[in-house]
C-alpha cells in the first residue's frame, strides 16, 4: 500500500502510532508500535496483513 500519514499518536512506551490513507482506495488504516518519527502529509510505502490488523512501514517516500 503506498499512502499518506493522516494522524501521528505517541503511545505510552515511547512509540508512535500512525493512520495512513491509501493513496488508491481511500482506506484508512492504524498502524501501532512504528519506532520511527513520521509527519502528517508524509508519504509512505508500508506493508498491512489485514486479517492481522498489522502493519509496517518499510520505505519512505520523498
Amino acid at each position: 500500500m503506498i499512502g499518506r500519514v493522516v494522524e501521528v499518536d505517541k503511545t505510552s512506551h515511547g512509540d508512535y502510532s500512525v493512520i495512513i490513507e491509501d493513496e488508491i482506495t481511500k482506506e484508512k488504516v492504524d498502524i501501532g508500535f512504528v519506532h520511527k518519527i513520521l509527519i502528517k502529509g508524509e508519504k509512505v510505502e508500508v506493508y498491512y496483513l489485514p486479517h492481522l490488523k498489522f502493519g509496517s512501514v518499510y520505505k519512505m517516500q520523498k
